[in-house]
């Protein structure tokens, strides 16, 4: 089993920043990282991506609750495999916390993962508390075959817990990158 870390702190060449997670700027946010498949393998050095692999999604804050986590299918996924399983979870709390089992080879482009623990209407696994900084993860629960491609849009929507300090200063304030 191999740990790939992609996470919004990690050194993925891929990694898009995680939109929302490196300038938070309220108490209610919505963190996101697109993880490419592709990009996991090399960042696995080299070795194809299996089953039990984790990978480390989102960077989550200290002291964050979460309401909702999973992904959306940005890229269908490609390769030889005819049966991969996926979970969104915290790994060491419980890595299918925000979805269990989702087919990533038989879903194509716009799925979204539903929530995990899902009864008459009402997801018992949620919300979640993060005490300790940690990470969002995508675990590869099964599969059959290689994975060699696809992307997929991690997300978690999140209430910070903590004071988010933000200096307000104009160096820092999007309208003047556009300038």
């Amino acid at each position: 089993m191999a740990t790939i870390s992609m996470s919004t702190n990690s050194a993925s060449t891929s990694n898009n920043g995680g939109t929302g997670n490196k300038q938070l700027r309220g108490s209610l946010v919505t963190l996101q990282n697109d993880i490419d498949l592709a990009d996991a393998i090399l960042q696995n050095g080299g070795s194809a991506l299996a089953a039990n692999d984790i990978i480390e999604a989102i960077a989550v804050p200290a002291n964050t609750m979460i309401l909702y986590a999973g992904f959306k299918v940005v890229t269908a996924m490609t390769g030889t495999t005819t049966d991969s399983e996926f979970h969104v979870g915290i790994t060491g709390t419980d890595v299918d916390l925000f979805a269990a089992s989702f087919d990533l080879d038989g879903a194509s482009a716009g799925a979204i993962t539903p929530p995990a623990g899902l009864s008459s209407g009402v997801v018992a696994n949620v919300p979640a508390f993060t005490a300790s900084a940690d990470t969002l993860d995508v675990e590869i629960h099964a599969s059959s075959g290689t994975i060699t491609g696809g992307i997929i849009r991690v997300f978690a929507v999140c209430i910070l817990m903590d004071e988010v300090s933000q200096s307000g200063s104009a160096q820092e304030v999007d309208r003047d990158l556009l300038a």
